[in-house]
């Protein structure tokens, strides 16, 4: 949606968002017990060298979520990853094989507080 919408609008979307459309499951139930923040550095900043980072990472399957970020980092990479080896595995191999990656800096996530949930949509204005 393009931009906010009326009263009509916010309940739809806040309804499927509570009643669910996509199905939630858990990492370490998944076998996935590792989540891994990676900030990265490129060596070339220009707009045909970032799509071509962005295209590679998006191609990760253990990469789960991508955001092109301000500050000391350019991107940051959410991994769910198996364990430490694994998650090096993904580091060594995939991340810091993407050509014009110069950089990679991790957190790891100790526990999870909050994953997702509904978005916030109380800012919309009120129609009428």
């Amino acid at each position: 949606m393009p931009s906010p919408g009326d009263r009509i609008d916010q309940a739809i979307l806040a309804t499927l968002q509570r009643d669910g459309y996509r199905a939630e499951i858990s990492r370490p139930a998944a076998g996935l017990g590792l989540t891994a923040f990676i900030g990265l550095r490129v060596e070339n900043h220009s707009r045909s060298a970032s799509r071509d980072i962005e295209q590679a990472l998006t191609a990760i399957p253990a990469v789960v979520g991508c955001f092109v970020t301000s500050g000391e980092d350019d991107f940051m990479v959410e991994v769910a990853a198996q364990d430490l080896a694994d998650y090096e595995r993904v580091l060594l191999d995939q991340i810091l094989a993407v050509p014009g990656v110069g950089r990679a800096r991790t957190t790891f996530a100790i526990r999870t507080v909050l994953s997702r949930g509904p978005l916030p949509l109380t800012h919309w204005r009120r129609a009428g």
